[in-house]
């Protein structure tokens, strides 16, 4: 068992001297026995201290920049990267050894690290596993590249927290052809190696750096352990063009070499975990808006890195109209085969188009039908503001009010089971109406609830325009605020995990509230505003009502303008198969059409 005491040398530092004294006098010597400083470990025996060994379980903190410099050595540097819960994640190292040619490798948990990747010309490491690296600039080589190099007696360094101080031991070091990978155009610069730390121990990192030229020179510097920032992407394809044609359903997580995380950039390591355990495989991906550049995507080598990025065909969404519509559509629908349908303010009606362009009127709604929603048998619901009731339209085209409503009812959304919500805006509370009609009011909302959703729990959400916040409503009635929003809130959707958007129309951004009630801004947005949807991938899509725009921001929050549509895109819905958007436009009284780049 270590006990802490006062004891005193003979020398500057404990792998200088050679003895260890009890007192500061010096005529005492201490017991036989290990002694360490923290880093160096020796021990001494009938008054006489033995050649320094690592201490095994110290280490200088993550978190610093280390420099190293002198003659032919190798130099140690056992590092503790922490050991509690949080200390997990990927560890980046960056290592640059200027231009004279120097080695590294790191051991943690018993498992060899040597592979790095420069943003000179990308990936490194030895053809000789638990070899060093050695990378260095080509013009400056010592007679490395293409010999075997046998260095039998090299002064051992360990670094004390300050400096590197020599241990007084040598080791016997043979570098091979293989183990030396040398740039030629400039030096390699800051070289990026990442060591996965998936559990909380062990917390010891030992660092091996060789100097085998005079005059080495170099500097290391060691991040704690935190997880990678993820980004949407295709799975892998085996070409550029097929990972065009795939949607970016998956998170992926890159370590940055010289960008920002979570935008790919060239040579970055990427994987498919948050500790940087598990490399891609080779091949190419689909990644739009989180490739640096105006890039689409980006390809990846047998090692994890990435090699190339470029542009997919040209393509660019085309925008059509796809059919008109009765006067003033302010609210649209689909059906599962991509018929789409709009509620006509003016004429008090519902549109049907199908996907080949047909219009027909399909049935009459109660006065002022504001939202429409269908059901799995292509059932349509309309809420009738005027007149605080919900219709219902078979798909022959028969209407019939399905139940009442609270006072001013303004969006409508229904659930699995065929239970259909209204948001009453004067009332201030939701209406549930059951598939066989029956009118109840489900819980009380902020004030003036504009916009309503669903999740697959049975919980409702509303946007409160005139609160400025979110309730939530479980399926017995309780009612909460579950956070708050920007200013106006004016629609609302939902994500796959329960996250909640809602599209600020005065403050001009989004808001995303997490399960747990955390409200954050994702998305800031041009004026104007109007409404808000999501794909089954979580990409958010927004009309503007002023520039007649419509956007798509994806799940990291990278935004992009796909088109202009009719005027005032009041309206607007997507199919998840197809991929297709369709935007009711007030007062154009028609639907746009856009087919996205694939």
């Amino acid at each position: 068992m270590a006990i802490s005491a006062t004891y005193y040398l003979n020398g500057p530092t404990l792998g200088s001297s050679t003895t260890i004294y009890s007192n500061s006098s010096l005529t005492i010597v201490a017991a036989d026995g290990f002694y360490s400083d923290g880093v160096t470990s020796r021990e001494q025996v009938s008054g006489v201290l033995l050649p320094a060994v690592t201490c095994g379980t110290c280490g200088v903190p993550c978190g610093s920049s280390i420099s190293g410099s002198g003659g032919t050595g190798i130099y140690l540097l056992n590092l503790d990267a922490g050991n509690t819960s949080s200390d997990v994640g990927a560890i980046i190292i960056r290592f640059d050894p200027y231009n004279t040619p120097d080695g590294i490798r790191a051991t943690y948990n018993g498992n060899i690290y040597n592979s790095l990747t420069s943003s000179v010309d990308g990936f490194h490491q030895t053809s000789n596993a638990g070899n060093f690296t050695v990378i260095g600039l080509a013009s400056s080589d010592c007679g490395l590249a293409g010999n075997t190099t046998n260095l039998p007696t090299i002064t051992e360094y360990l670094y004390n927290g300050s400096s590197f101080a020599s241990t007084g031991n040598t080791q016997n070091i043979t570098i091979y052809p293989g183990d030396v990978s040398l740039s030629s155009a400039s030096s390699p610069g800051n070289c990026m190696m990442v060591i996965p730390k998936t559990t909380a121990t062990p917390s010891l990192i030992n660092f091996e750096f060789i100097g085998p030229c005079s005059g080495t020179a170099w500097n290391v510097d060691v991040q704690c352990p935190d997880l990678l920032t993820g980004f949407s992407s295709s799975v892998v394809a085996l070409t550029s063009e097929a990972a065009c044609l795939l949607d970016e359903t998956v998170i992926y997580y890159n370590a940055s070499l010289a960008g920002t995380p979570g935008i790919v950039g060239l040579y970055d390591f990427v994987f498919s975990d948050a500790y940087g355990a598990s490399p891609l495989a080779q091949g190419f991906y689909h990644a739009r808006e989180v490739i640096s550049g105006s890039n689409d995507w980006f390809e990846v080598d047998e090692n994890g890195v990435v090699i190339a990025v470029g542009n997919c065909a040209g393509c660019t969404p085309t925008i059509s109209v796809l059919g008109t519509t009765g006067n003033s559509p302010n609210s649209i629908t689909i059906d599962s085969s991509e018929n789409v349908y709009t509620t006509n303010l003016s004429d008090s009606n519902v549109t049907k188009i199908t996907p080949s362009g047909v219009s027909t009127t399909l049935g009459s709604t109660g006065s002022g039908p504001v939202s429409i929603t269908v059901d799995s048998s292509g059932n349509i619901y309309t809420a009738n503001y005027d007149v605080n009731n919900v219709t219902k339209i078979t798909p022959s085209g028969v209407s019939t009010i399905f139940g009442t409503t609270g006072t001013a009812p303004q969006d409508i959304t229904i659930d699995s089971s065929g239970n259909v919500y209204t948001a009453n805006s004067v009332s201030n509370n939701v209406t549930k109406i059951t598939p066989s009609g029956v009118s109840t009011i489900l819980g009380t909302t902020g004030s003036s609830p504009v916009s309503i959703t669903v999740d697959s729990s049975g919980n409702v959400y509303t946007a409160n325009s005139a609160s400025n916040n979110v309730t939530k409503i479980t399926p017995l009635g309780v009612s909460t605020i579950l956070g708050t929003t920007g200013s106006f809130p004016m629609s609302i959707t939902i994500d796959s995990s329960g996250n909640i958007y809602t599209i600020n129309e005065i403050s001009n951004n989004i808001t995303k509230i997490t399960p747990s009630g955390v409200s954050t801004v994702f998305a800031t947005v041009d004026s104007g505003p109007a409404k808000i949807t999501i794909d089954s991938s979580n990409n958010l899509y927004a009309t503007y009502a002023n520039s007649n725009n419509v956007i798509k921001i994806t799940p990291s929050g990278a935004s992009t303008i796909l088109g202009t549509v009719g005027s005032s895109p009041v309206g607007i819905v997507v199919n998840n198969s197809s991929g297709n958007i369709y935007t009711s436009n007030y007062y154009d009284n028609n639907v746009s059409k856009i087919t996205q780049c694939p």
